[in-house]
């Protein structure tokens, strides 16, 4: 779900690049498990530190803020999304939207990050304008489809305002 473990030419990682991706993958797993359990602002940098007994300068190596790990898919999701509403240009955004979140729906990380989100309105509200990125690709990928022909129903997306 996180970025991709392989290099450009596609060659398993190094002994350090696997390290380090278990060491990230580590720090989500304890945080997303505290924010569940005890709430997302209860939970504190040092408690994720704690739990698999890192120091607190190891979580600031791979991510600067609390948040930035809840949301630390966030940018490999857009470009996912991008991804899908280009793979058919015959298809409408939206059409590209629900591929997209039925592929990540099922995921444990995702159900967790849903349930936390759900009890704090402004990490929803952080959440939405981290999204505002997805919005203009999206925008932008239908405007690139083909000219639909009149009698096609399906509306056009126009720019944010």
């Amino acid at each position: 779900m996180y970025a991709s473990s392989h290099g450009i030419s596609g060659l398993s990682p190094g002994l350090r690049e696997r390290k380090k991706q278990k060491t990230r993958d580590t720090i989500i797993k304890v945080a997303l498990g505290l924010f569940a359990e005890r709430g997302y602002e209860q939970t504190t940098i040092a408690e994720i530190a704690d739990a698999p007994r890192f120091r607190h300068g190891t979580i600031f190596a791979y991510f600067p803020s609390k948040e930035d790990i809840l949301f630390c898919d966030l940018p490999e999701s857009q470009e996912r999304l991008a991804l899908s509403s280009t793979e058919r240009p015959e298809a409408t955004a939206l059409d590209a939207l629900r591929r997209f979140h039925r592929a990540i729906a099922g995921s444990d990380d995702t159900v967790a990050r849903k349930r936390i989100l759900a009890s704090d309105e402004t990490l929803r509200r952080n959440e939405r304008a981290r999204f505002a990125r997805s919005s203009r690709l999206m925008v932008e990928a239908d405007r690139r489809r083909p000219e639909r022909r009149p009698d096609d129903i399906r509306p056009r997306s126009s720019p944010p305002p």
